[in-house]
């Protein structure tokens, strides 16, 4: 039997991070996405950018940015 889910998760913190979209809607009924990504183990949010179309192409732009602003730091970001 294998380690519970509290316990994996404590084990993994340090280089587990969420990515979600947040959305607004304006006052002239736009609707705008933001792209953030949550450093768990810190609750250090990265808002990556502001659109109204978030296309693959926005995304993967939005990602080699925020790798870009955390330089020294990026190598501590895993791929799940």
């Amino acid at each position: 039997m294998g380690p519970t889910w509290s316990e994996l998760l404590r084990a993994q913190a340090s280089g587990i991070r969420a990515c979600d979209f947040c959305h607004c809607d304006t006052v002239l009924l736009k609707r705008l996405y933001s792209l953030v990504v949550m450093e768990m183990p810190t609750r250090r949010a990265h808002v990556l950018g502001l659109t109204d179309r978030p296309t693959g192409q926005w995304i993967a732009q939005q990602a080699r940015n925020l790798m870009m602003e955390l330089e020294d730091r990026a190598e501590r970001f895993q791929v799940a």
